[in-house]
């Protein structure tokens, strides 16, 4: 029930948005609430079914093993369900002081796609576009294994990924050299998550605009798109089931919401003994270690310290263990049920201030390409929001969103 009950909140404006055909898939109460729906979904699959092979109750029970205090086979989700249940409508609330809730929003999609692409020299976005792929992986591939200070390498390469969807109106010869191009930087990078950032900007961008499920079987037009969409699914998912890339690996990894489970659990046991606050420990991750020397000493890696604190055994026999979080879980490690409902807020204010600052920036330039600089948000920096991962998905999609207004910006350039 309190899963349905998740269901409804998180998902329920966007799920009433559908009576009119159109899939708002940039607005914030689609991209935070899908993952979150995702997470639960995830966690009551697995540990219903064991599709994954883990074991009886999968991931639970080989982790809340390591804390005897914790029961493994009456482990139960319901706290932890209730909290993200009243902290949907938190996050909903936040969504809504910049935008209209995303029912009312189906009009959006007109609006932006009557303004063309840019206005101004489109000769040089399209030499800008191939210059940056082509070097944008360089630093990576030369300076990634030397040690500190160079996570920014992995989010200059990974923003050749958002490059070819922004290209795709203005030359389509170029929009597949560029498409060319991250998929080969994807090969450097050596992450599933590289392929997969390829393709969603497109997705996100083109279900946005160009797709009602409504007119699927009215039109022959819609079908056709629809038929094909489907074929490319399907092609991109036997691609990812290739060799180390199975479904298994690539949903393995989604385990935010049972680790804030085991730490509501906790919490509630008394089994937090650290007086740290996690959400500073989150925002000094952001902080370059030019500024913060302090970062590769004291500091600690918030993915390595929840197994320190929650899995300290684990800690022990793996050191290189890093575990996902979950949206809610600082708000909660530090202030409890109350930081939870303002996590949810916040990250609802969040979201909808860049949504409304991207329409905005539309209007202001009359043009289309704002969008562009915020699809890094949803198709990237959501997901690692999601699972709790501030510093990841701040940095990554920044640099992402810079590249591309760079591009944009050298079309007002005079070449003499």
């Amino acid at each position: 029930m309190l899963i349905i009950l998740n269901i409804l909140v998180w998902m329920g404006p966007f799920l009433f948005s559908l009576r009119k055909g159109k899939i708002n898939t940039l607005h914030p109460q689609f991209i935070i609430p899908f993952y979150m729906v995702y997470f639960i979904l995830n966690s009551f699959i697995q540990d219903s079914t064991n599709w994954m092979n883990e074991g009886n109750r999968a991931i639970i029970v080989g982790l809340v093993k390591l804390l005897p205090e914790l029961s493994v086979y009456n482990f139960s989700f319901e706290k932890t369900l209730f909290i993200s249940l009243i902290s949907g409508i938190f996050f909903h609330i936040g969504s809504l002081v910049f935008n209209k809730s995303i029912y009312n929003s189906n009009h959006e999609h007109v609006f932006l796609d009557k303004k063309t692409i840019v206005h101004g020299r489109k000769k040089n976005v399209i030499l800008t576009s191939v210059i940056i792929c082509s070097v944008c992986w360089l630093p990576y591939y030369f300076l990634s294994h030397l040690g500190g200070g160079t996570f920014w390498t992995y989010s200059l390469a990974l923003s050749s990924a958002f490059i070819p969807v922004a290209l795709f109106s203005i030359n389509r010869f170029i929009f597949f050299i560029t498409l060319l191009f991250a998929l080969l930087i994807a090969t450097i990078l050596k992450s599933k998550a590289s392929y997969v950032y390829t393709f969603l900007p497109i997705i996100f961008y083109y279900i946005f605009f160009h797709f009602d499920f409504l007119k699927i079987f009215i039109k022959k037009k819609y079908l056709t798109s629809a038929i094909i969409s489907f074929i490319i699914f399907i092609i991109i998912i036997i691609f990812l089931n290739i060799g180390n890339l199975g479904a298994k690996r690539l949903f393995h990894r989604d385990y935010a919401f049972e680790i804030f489970a085991i730490l509501v659990e906790s919490k509630e046991l008394g089994l937090i003994q650290s007086q740290k606050s996690w959400i500073k420990n989150e925002v000094l991750e952001i902080v370059p270690s030019i500024l913060y020397k302090e970062k590769f000493t004291t500091h600690i890696n918030p993915a390595k310290r929840v197994a320190i604190e929650l899995f300290p055994e684990t800690a022990k026999d793996r050191s290189g263990t890093y575990w996902n979080r979950h949206l809610l879980f600082a708000g909660y490690y530090d202030f409890g049920f109350i930081g939870s409902l303002i996590s949810a807020f916040i990250y609802g204010l969040f979201f909808s201030y860049l949504w409304r600052v991207t329409k905005q920036k539309v209007k202001e330039y009359n043009a289309k390409w704002p969008i562009f600089v915020y699809l890094p948000l949803p198709t990237f920096g959501a997901y690692f929001l999601a699972v709790g991962g501030l510093n990841y998905g701040l940095i990554n999609m920044t640099i992402a969103s810079i590249i591309l207004y760079l591009i944009f910006f050298t079309a007002r350039i005079k070449l003499s």
